[in-house]
C-alpha cells in the first residue's frame, strides 16, 4: 500500500470502540490474502473487540469455489439473511 494511505489502512485504527465486526474471507483469495483479516482479528482481540472470523474453504474473492453452507452460517449468527447465487 502506497505510504500517503497507510495510515487509513483499518488495522492501523482499531480501537476499543471499532463496532462489531463480521468477516468473511475466502482461503484462496489471491485479491486480498487471507493474512489481511487474520490481521485484523488479532487487532480485535488486542482491544476486546467482539468479531467473527469465517474462512471459507477454497474459496476466492467473492466467495467463487467456496462451500455455500459455510457463508450462511456466519451470516445467520450476525442475523443476515443471505442468498448466495
Amino acid at each position: 500500500m502506497a505510504k500517503d494511505t497507510a495510515p487509513y489502512e483499518p488495522v492501523k485504527n482499531v480501537t476499543r470502540e471499532y463496532p462489531p465486526t463480521l468477516m468473511i474471507h475466502g482461503t484462496q483469495d489471491t485479491d486480498r490474502p487471507v493474512e489481511e483479516s487474520l490481521k485484523m482479528a488479532e487487532q480485535f482481540k488486542r482491544y476486546g473487540v467482539p468479531y467473527i472470523l469465517a474462512s471459507i474453504d477454497k474459496g476466492e474473492h467473492c466467495f467463487t469455489g467456496g462451500d455455500r453452507a459455510q457463508i450462511e452460517v456466519p451470516t445467520a449468527q450476525c442475523g443476515i439473511h443471505t442468498q448466495v447465487a
